[in-house]
């Protein structure tokens, strides 16, 4: 039986206590905004595409996505997305960033041909992004302004926001 591709939400994030230096860098950005924020968390996110069975996702983030010193990922199947950040702290709002799709993704590309170096081939694409959460922030609507004016180009960028 061959399986049908499914789509796998890879989210990298720094460990507690290692410093995430996108995220202090958003922090320092804020003000000038006029608005503060708690915290934030960023993630590396990856969209892979294919046939895949657990032990190669597996062997994927352990190989080719984490460093396991100061980052560790989870992943979910199918329209689960940044599994890392969601959920991670109650009340915080937040934003994925993702290349369009007519945008050339080279990191996208890059992670796919290092897949294909591990001698997994049934991955298909491959697509890079950013999960952020803002964690003391009033709500959704302040985090649209942060995308719109900080975070996001809307010429190559796709931008979702979660709760």
């Amino acid at each position: 039986m061959v399986r049908a591709s499914t789509v796998i939400i890879v989210s990298v994030v720094y460990r507690r206590g290692v410093r995430d230096p996108l995220a202090a860098s958003i922090r320092q950005e804020l003000p000038e905004l006029g608005m503060r924020v708690r915290r934030v968390h960023t993630a590396q996110l990856y969209r892979l595409v294919g046939r895949l069975m657990d032990s190669e996702v597996k062997r994927i983030v352990r190989d080719l996505l984490v460093d396991p010193v100061i980052q560790e990922a989870r992943w979910g199947r199918t329209g689960v997305s940044s599994p890392s950040l969601n959920g991670r702290v109650r009340g915080a709002v937040s934003l994925e960033v993702w290349l369009k799709p007519r945008v050339t993704d080279v990191v996208g590309e890059s992670v796919l041909k290092g897949i294909s170096d591990l001698g997994i081939l049934t991955v298909e694409t491959v697509r890079a992004g950013t999960g952020y959460l803002f964690e003391g922030l009033k709500g959704k609507a302040q985090v649209q302004q942060i995308a719109e004016r900080l975070l996001v180009n809307p010429l190559i960028h796709d931008y979702h926001l979660g709760a």
